[in-house]
C-alpha cells in the first residue's frame, strides 16, 4: 500500500519577523490544531531547532517565548501540532530566501493524512467540519503572517512542484491551483483586479481582512471524497492565469463533451490493438442505434465483454484470429464511420469501451497499440485478451 497523501500548507512571507513563530503557533492553536504548548503553564513540550540540512536538536518543556527565541535565533525549526488525532509537523524556514536557489516557504505544515476525510473514517458531516477547522486555520494564518502567496493541498510532498511558485507574479511559474490558496494584493492586476478575483468560479471566495483573497476549490478535494467534491469543472486555474471568461470556459466544455475521440482512429490499416469492447446482449443499459452520443457517461472497462486483439482494415476492426467483424470506427460526434459489413446484422456489431469524449482528457493509443498478436498492449496485460476460434463461433457461444 503507498503511503497516504497529506495536507501540506505553504506560506510564502516577505521578510519574516521574529515573533512569526509565535503568532504561527497562537493561530493555528486557536483555530483547532493543538499544540505542545501548554497555555497555562506557558510551556512547549516538544520542538526541534535548527534546519534539515545542517541537522536539527529535539528539546523539550521550553516557555513559549523561548521555543521562539531559539528557532528565530537558528533560523529554522520545528513545532509539533495535532489534528484529527493526527500529528502535523511545522515547520519554519526563516531564511528560506537566503538558503535555498529556489522560492521556499517560512512556513510549511505537513503531516495530517488524506484519512482524515475519507468515507471509511468519518462521514460527510464530520468531514465537512474539519475541512472546515482547516480553512480557519489558513485564513487566521494568512492574516497573521500576511503570505504574498499561501497554497493548501492534500498530496505527496514531492507532488508540490506546480503549486509552489519560481518567482512573485506575474512570472510566478505557477501550473495549477490548490484546495485553498491566498493571493496578495501583488497578484491582482495580472488577474484583471480583486473583485475578478472573489468571482473566480471556487467554491468559495473571500477577502481578508489583509485585502488579500482567499479562494477554495471544493468542500474537500474530490480525489480524497468525491461525494463532497464542489462544482470546478470551469477552471480557476485558467480563469485567473489566462484570462479566460467563464462563458467561454463552460463553451470548451460543452464542447469538449459533444467531441467524440476513438483514439483506434489513429490505427493505420494493418495495425493492430487491444479492444475493450461489449456487446449489445450485455450491455448494462438499452439502446437503439450505433449512437455513442446516447450512451450512459458512467461505463468502465469492468462493463466489457472482452478484450479482443484487432486489426484495422479500412474503417472497421477485424478479430485477428478469426477476422471476425467487432465494430466501426467511431467519428467525432459519436456515430460509426461507413457502413456495417452486408453480412453482419446491427446486433452483432460492438460498442468499444476505448472510446470517450474530448472532456474526459488524454485518450491515447499508445495505452492499445500491439506490435504482434502474441505482444499484449499495456492495456491488455491489466484486463487479459480474448481469442475467437478460428471458425468465428463468438456469436454462437454468446447465445
Amino acid at each position: 500500500m503507498s503511503d497516504p497523501r497529506k495536507l501540506q500548507v505553504s506560506a510564502f512571507v516577505d521578510d519574516p519577523t521574529d515573533n512569526l513563530v509565535r503568532r504561527a503557533i497562537e493561530r493555528l492553536h486557536e483555530s483547532g490544531f493543538e499544540t505542545d504548548w501548554n497555555r497555562a503553564a506557558d510551556q512547549v513540550h516538544w520542538y526541534e531547532v535548527g534546519s534539515f540540512e545542517d541537522g536539527r536538536e529535539t528539546r523539550n518543556d521550553s516557555s513559549f517565548d523561548t521555543v521562539g527565541a531559539e528557532i528565530a535565533a537558528a533560523k529554522s525549526g520545528v513545532v509539533r501540532t495535532e489534528f484529527a488525532d493526527r500529528y502535523a509537523l511545522v515547520t519554519f524556514t526563516l531564511d528560506a530566501d537566503e538558503r535555498y536557489d529556489e522560492l521556499a516557504p517560512v512556513v510549511h505544515v505537513d503531516g495530517i493524512t488524506e484519512r482524515a476525510f475519507e468515507s471509511n473514517e468519518v462521514s460527510a458531516e464530520p468531514a465537512r467540519e474539519r475541512a472546515e477547522t482547516v480553512e480557519e486555520a489558513v485564513v487566521a494564518l494568512a492574516e497573521a503572517l500576511d503570505p504574498w502567496y499561501l497554497t493548501v493541498s492534500i498530496r505527496h510532498i514531492d507532488e508540490l512542484m506546480g503549486l509552489h511558485p519560481d518567482e512573485h507574479p506575474p512570472n510566478s511559474g505557477l501550473e495549477e491551483l490548490g484546495w485553498m490558496t491566498v493571493f496578495s494584493e501583488e497578484w491582482f492586476p495580472g488577474f484583471g483586479g480583486r473583485d475578478r478575483v472573489l468571482d473566480a468560479p471556487v467554491w468559495k471566495a473571500a477577502e481578508l481582512d489583509t485585502g488579500a483573497v482567499f479562494l477554495r476549490t471544493d468542500p474537500v478535494p474530490g480525489h480524497v471524497r468525491p461525494d463532497l467534491s464542489g462544482d470546478h469543472e470551469v477552471s480557476a486555474y485558467e480563469y485567473l492565469f489566462e484570462g479566460r471568461s467563464v462563458t467561454e470556459l463552460r463553451a470548451e466544455i460543452d464542447r469538449k463533451r459533444s467531441t467524440f475521440v476513438d483514439p483506434f482512429r489513429e490505427l493505420e490499416p494493418g495495425e493492430l490493438a487491444s479492444d475493450p469492447v461489449v456487446c449489445e446482449a450485455h450491455a448494462p443499459f438499452e439502446f437503439e442505434g450505433m449512437d455513442y452520443g446516447t450512451f450512459p457517461d458512467d461505463l468502465d472497462y469492468g462493463d466489457r465483454c472482452h478484450v479482443f486483439c484487432v486489426r484495422r482494415r479500412d474503417d472497421r476492426l477485424w478479430e485477428v484470429n478469426s477476422e471476425t467483424f467487432i465494430r466501426r470506427l467511431v467519428d467525432e460526434d459519436g456515430l460509426p464511420i461507413g457502413e456495417l459489413p452486408a453480412d453482419v446484422p446491427p446486433d452483432e456489431e460492438m460498442i468499444s469501451l476505448a472510446v470517450g469524449t474530448a472532456y474526459e482528457g488524454d485518450l491515447s493509443l499508445d495505452l492499445y497499440r500491439m506490435d504482434a498478436p502474441d505482444e499484449p498492449s499495456v492495456h491488455a496485460q491489466l484486463l487479459g485478451l480474448s481469442t475467437i476460434p478460428e471458425d468465428g463461433q463468438l456469436w454462437h457461444d454468446e447465445e
